[in-house]
């Protein structure tokens, strides 16, 4: 289980036909009980049978550290340790889950492969109310920062506009965040962000206040996650939706080792995680490119952009007026009117 060892199991655990079959009872110790009862389609990596079935029929009650065995349902969240309850049953299918129970945590700590550090010190009790899972309070420490959240978002399906719970998305908080996202940007971050869409497919909004970081124009290498053959539980897609970014004091724009903007402004954010499309016009305040053996610093006095067009991806449109020093040019500089008692020194030509 994702590298949790069970002790003390008692029951039946058995996979066939692409699904995992639980029937009795399991026990981390005595305890602390874990209890699983029922079925669900699970098709391993390495697996060539369909699942017969999608229906899902499962029933937990897991306290502590039994709460790792639910870590085997998903590779996008992960229990590392703390305390914590959960009592949930699920029905329904894979394309149409419905679960009913509750998840309460106390001092956690969870990993979500979608972020590069784990939130810590994870307080919060969530409801699962059929469609839907309604997250009553979260708040946490993630790297160096704090994270709150509220809000409801449902498991597989989004809401329509007449749903009632449809105008109070999963709303998170994000106060003085270190972020390092790799080939993306690394820097502070605050901001409040707006979680539409389902559980299992998020659509990301609000608006993300960027500080004294390091944005990269360099195009991320292609997520490979999602490549066939795969188990249906790692179908995980982000999607962002008119996130607003605004860039504050010391964001820098750098493709290296091309250019380095220091820039300001607003930029919008959609897309998805594999191709990204941002839009907005950026004022740079300073910086300089590269070409080749001469540094170009931009002028000043000077209105200089940089442009994000969808379609064109982080591969900004720039408007921008360089100058550059030109070195010294070592030859002396021949008169051009000589004095009679002047001479022009003319090298002689070569011999042939």
């Amino acid at each position: 289980l994702n590298g949790t060892t069970v002790q003390d199991a008692r029951g039946d655990f058995t996979y066939e036909n692409s699904r995992l079959d639980f029937s009795n009872t399991l026990a981390i110790n005595p305890k602390e009980p874990l209890y699983i009862v029922g079925s669900v389609p699970f098709k391993l990596p390495f697996a060539t049978v369909e699942p017969a079935s999608d229906q899902i029929s499962l029933d937990i009650d897991v306290k502590n550290e039994g709460l790792a065995v639910l870590n085997v349902f998903t590779d996008q969240v992960a229990w590392v340790d703390g305390q914590g309850e959960a009592k949930v049953q699920v029905r329904g299918t894979l394309a149409n889950p419905i679960a009913v129970g509750r998840v309460q945590v106390n001092n956690a700590t969870i990993q979500a492969t979608a972020l590069p550090d784990p939130l810590t010190n994870v307080d919060g009790t969530a409801l699962f109310e059929q469609d839907r899972i309604r997250v009553q309070s979260l708040t946490g420490d993630f790297s160096k920062g704090k994270v709150a959240a509220n809000g409801v978002i449902p498991l597989k399906q989004p809401f329509t506009e007449a749903d009632p719970d449809y105008g109070t998305p999963l709303d998170i908080k994000l106060d003085k965040i270190a972020l390092k996202l790799k080939n993306l940007y690394e820097g502070g971050v605050d901001g409040q962000i707006l979680v539409t869409g389902a559980a299992l497919s998020p659509v990301i909004g609000g608006e993300i206040r960027l500080s004294k970081g390091k944005v990269s124009l360099t195009e991320p290498p292609a997520n490979n996650a999602a490549q066939a053959g795969e188990s249906q539980n790692q179908a995980f897609n982000v999607r962002f939706n008119d996130l607003k970014l605004a860039l504050g004091d010391g964001v820098v724009l750098e493709s290296q080792p091309l250019l380095r903007f220091v820039a300001i402004g607003d930029i919008m954010l959609n897309g998805d995680i594999d191709n990204l499309q941002p839009q907005g016009l950026i004022s740079l305040k300073s910086g300089q490119v590269n070409l080749f053996t001469t540094q170009f610093t931009l002028e000043r006095g000077y209105a200089q952009t940089a442009e994000f067009v969808p379609g064109r991806g982080l591969d900004p449109e720039l408007n921008v007026r360089l100058i550059a020093l030109v070195p010294e040019v070592t030859n002396r500089r021949q008169p051009l009117v000589l004095a009679p008692s002047e001479i022009l020194d003319v090298p002689a030509p070569a011999s042939s």
